[in-house]
């Protein structure tokens, strides 16, 4: 069915069709003239016939090309479009999906000239509700900015400017597209009081007609339509492949898929970062991924992603190792421009780990009066040196204690302290946390001291496990021990036991776990051995906590996908939540019950990816980083139709179906080719 604006096209009607009747019927005024034959009387009969006054002119070609131009000169003023069928829409509801794929940079704008996909749906859904009003109907319109939180930016309106000015106030969201949320709301909009059937035979295009504006990467098995309403697909972006040719995939974009962060088992002080990558295009693309933390660039890797295939985008994946014991923002960076930039940079807050309290555990001063000579010296000089080289690793506690007090507190010691030193003393029981004994053993898991074989006798180090995280950078090249020659190992099957360095007929360190719990047992102390004056000695013991008190399955990272909420832990009575980045907001808190602790609180989700940082500083935590990390995103598919469920089945909204579609240029194009065949009519009539 065609419509026109009725209005116009009577105006150029009342004008046109009279103007061309008076022109035929215009008689010329000729002056009399001798002619040389009678061979030309007739043609002068001819003449005079045709210039009688008020008598019609004789049918001719020529006269039906001018009726034929002067029609089409209305119906072009009239501006006609075609489509809609009978049961046109009087109500619209217009879906503009904003998701991250509507932000690539491959849609159609004015002239050619390549914008957003979310510029060519705008521009798209102002030109329906420009021709949809301009053929004179009534119509409402309403407006819904789709993502993963849709909103309605107008409810049913019949004002042109409002409808105009919500269309154009719709602005990019780095959020999937939630549509089954947005056909929802636009149910409420219209007052159904279901959303469960589909368009059926008892329902054809009626009153209220859904128009998503998109470009159809909805993914899913289909979406549920609202009852009493048909719903319409104006897709926009690139026309989608063939069927075949890279499994509908033909978006020119690469992007970070994936990325975790995890301290290796072996050394909790190493972290290995893993990342997946996604190339939308039917060709394989090399890129070059950048791994910075804190601003600094660590690594810089070339990776070739496989081309899109079937099954979906191409994929593949990427390892980074760097070394830190404390934190910062890890950011990773694809290199090179394509046409989707949200996925191309992921980052991830790498939390510092928690600073262990230690428990220092050195034997009982024996000096009559308490004065620390002779045998005591020793154990003060070393109780010195290990507290100074613990008090550098900044730990969050460091307790002193001596003797029977000190043995009790490590018995007790899970859920006060991480771990536990014993300096020139042998814990008899079992030591429910991580502990370093140095010249002792550990009786309780069967692991004891060997006494000396001959007095004065020096046990040098005859080799050790370089490799191992507790002894990396770490030189025994002199060292020796001197009141022991070794450990002997007697442990039960139960438990894991690690040599780490051989004497000549024994041990001198070893690595037991037991129950889940590690620790490193030396036979060489700081009063018995020269081992802590060497260098080596102070690398050993941050090797050593670090190795302890680390947790290897902690995903020592904070980032979530954009369409999570944010959710943190604020300080009692915080009343106001301010969430700062790409974008800012602001939440007021109820009021909290006196004496109420810390407690958890939503900020909701937010529509642009990066780093956040919450507002009070106390919050737990006090940054967030957001990102895409969406294959479905950065596939930047587009579809032809959405699938549509309901009771009667399954059916399909086409692109374009049911819509109005001004045909002017078409008809302008006849005009033009009917103005050629005039001309040439005329001259071959005007020959004599």
């Amino acid at each position: 069915m065609m419509f026109l604006a009725p209005t116009a096209a009577l105006v150029a009607a009342a004008i046109g069709l009279p103007a061309l009747a008076v022109l035929y019927l215009l008689k010329l005024r000729r002056r009399p003239v001798r002619v040389s034959s009678t061979l030309l009387w007739q043609q002068a009969h001819d003449d005079l016939e045709a210039n009688v006054p008020w008598r019609l002119a004789r049918p001719s070609w020529l006269i039906l090309l001018h009726i034929l131009l002067v029609v089409l000169a209305i119906l072009i003023i009239g501006r006609p479009a075609v489509g809609a069928g009978s049961g046109a829409a009087s109500r619209y509801i217009f879906i503009i999906d904003r998701s991250a794929s509507m932000s690539a940079m491959d849609g159609v704008g004015v002239d050619g000239v390549r914008v957003s996909r979310l510029e060519e749906a705008r521009r798209r859904a102002l030109k329906i509700v420009e021709d949809s009003m301009r053929l004179g109907r009534d119509i409402e319109a309403a407006v819904i900015a789709a993502s993963s939180e849709s909103r309605a930016l107008l409810p049913l309106s019949s004002d042109r400017r409002l409808i105009r000015s919500a269309i154009e106030s719709v602005t990019p969201s780095d959020q999937p597209l939630d549509l089954d949320e947005a056909l929802r709301l636009a149910g409420a909009l219209l007052g159904s009081q279901g959303d469960d059937g589909a368009e059926t035979e008892a329902q054809p295009r009626t009153a209220a007609l859904i128009i998503v504006v998109s470009d159809g990467a909805v993914g899913g098995d289909g979406v549920v339509a609202p009852s009493g309403s048909s719903l319409r697909l104006e897709r926009v972006g690139p026309s989608p492949p063939l069927e075949g040719e890279a499994g509908g995939f033909n978006g020119q974009n690469a992007g970070i898929l994936t990325m975790n962060a995890r301290r290796d088992a072996e050394n909790p002080a190493s972290v290995r970062v893993f990342m997946e990558l996604g190339n939308a295009a039917s060709t394989p693309v090399e890129r070059v991924v950048t791994l910075l933390l804190d601003g600094v660039e660590i690594q810089r890797r070339g990776v070739l992603i496989p081309s899109a295939s079937p099954a979906g985008v191409g994929r593949s994946s990427l390892t980074f190792d760097l070394s830190t014991r404390g934190g910062g923002l890890l950011d990773a960076r694809l290199e090179g421009s394509d046409i989707l930039a949200a996925d191309d940079r992921v980052s991830m807050l790498l939390a510092a780990p928690r600073p262990p309290s230690i428990l220092l555990v050195s034997p009982e001063l024996n000096a009559p009066g308490g004065d620390p000579a002779g045998a005591g010296s020793d154990s003060l000089s070393s109780e010195w040196l290990l507290e100074s080289i613990l008090t550098e690793l900044k730990p969050a506690q460091l307790r002193v204690e001596r003797g029977e007090p000190g043995l009790r507190l490590a018995r007790g010691a899970p859920g006060m302290f991480d771990l536990v030193v014993f300096n020139g003393i042998t814990p008899q029981g079992a030591i429910p946390v991580p502990s370093i004994v140095l010249g002792g053993g550990m009786p309780g898991i069967g692991i004891v001291q060997r006494g000396p074989q001959t007095e004065g006798q020096r046990e040098f180090v005859l080799s050790w496990a370089r490799a191992h995280p507790l002894l990396r950078d770490v030189s025994l090249d002199t060292a020796y021990g001197m009141s022991s020659s070794g450990l002997i190992l007697d442990v039960p099957a139960a438990a894991s036991v690690v040599p780490l360095a051989l004497g000549a007929t024994a041990p001198m360190m070893v690595l037991a776990e037991v129950g889940g719990v590690r620790h490193v047992i030396s036979s060489m102390g700081v009063d018995d051995s020269n081992w802590g004056i060497q260098v080596g000695f102070a690398i050993f013991l941050s090797n050593a906590v670090d190795f302890l008190t680390l947790r290897s399955d902690e995903q020592a990272r904070s980032a979530i996908r954009i369409a999570e909420s944010i959710e943190v832990d604020v300080p009692p009575q915080t009343s106001t939540a301010v969430l700062e980045g790409p974008e800012r907001r602001e939440i007021t808190l109820p009021p909290q019950a006196a004496g109420g602790g810390e407690r958890r609180v939503s900020l909701g989700r937010v529509e642009r990816v990066g780093v956040y940082s919450v507002n009070p500083p106390e919050a737990r935590p006090s940054r967030v980083a957001v990102n895409l990390m969406d294959p479905l995103e950065t596939a930047v598919q587009t579809s032809a139709f959405i699938r549509i469920r309901g009771r009667s089945g399954e059916s399909l909204a086409s692109a374009g179906e049911g819509l109005p579609r001004e045909i002017t240029a078409q008809l302008l194009v006849a005009m033009l080719a009917l103005l050629v065949i005039e001309w040439i009519a005329f001259a071959r009539t005007s020959r004599v």
